[in-house]
């Protein structure tokens, strides 16, 4: 092992849709997983996405068990998956599986996203933080942000620095967020 890099954390940025296998084999890599998940519902979730999102709540509750879930981010899209009881569903599901679970509220952007009719509105920070207080039926950590997607893995290596661990599909399709499972594995 090289001394040098000892020190650098790896975490696995991912949709959740992989397969226990799979997280187990990546298990011993990874000092953690950061898991979005776009809707607890899963009407709106496959409306979404396209896809089911049970691989993503099994992935939530595996990687839980396995001491490796880093945080939960759910994507706020006004008007799609913000209903104030949704969010209240979606925190006392995280809270079934870990009342202190780290949870960022993430603001969708137009930037990168499939085009859509009607044209998705994007999130303002004033919208995250009434979601985020929807969401507080446990003692979680939340934290809010901004999604920014780039284009290219050339970008996210400019961005972050430096990765560590090769780039498995990262779903940048230029159509949208949906595809095979997603992982950007980065060191910091």
């Amino acid at each position: 092992a090289d001394h040098e890099l000892a020190r650098l954390t790896c975490f696995i940025d991912s949709n959740g849709s992989a397969d226990e296998a799979t997280w187990r084999r990546l298990a011993p890599l990874t000092d953690g997983a950061m898991i979005d998940l776009k809707c607890f519902d899963p009407d709106i979730h496959q409306r979404m996405t396209g896809q089911s999102n049970e691989p993503v709540l099994r992935s939530i509750e595996l990687l839980h068990s396995m001491g490796l879930l880093y945080e939960v981010r759910l994507l706020l899209i006004p008007g799609v998956n913000d209903d104030p009881a949704l969010l209240a569903r979606t925190g006392e599901w995280l809270a079934g599986v870990d009342p202190g679970m780290r949870v960022k509220v993430i603001g969708f952007r137009r930037h990168g996203a499939r085009p859509h009719e009607p044209e998705l509105a994007e999130s303002t920070h004033d919208h995250r933080v009434v979601a985020a207080q929807a969401l507080q039926v446990a003692d979680f950590d939340i934290g809010i942000g901004q999604l920014a997607r780039t284009d290219t893995v050339e970008e996210i290596a400019r961005v972050i620095g430096r990765v560590h661990f090769p780039l498995m599909d990262l779903g940048f399709d230029g159509r949208g967020f949906v595809g095979p499972p997603v992982f950007a594995v980065i060191a910091g």
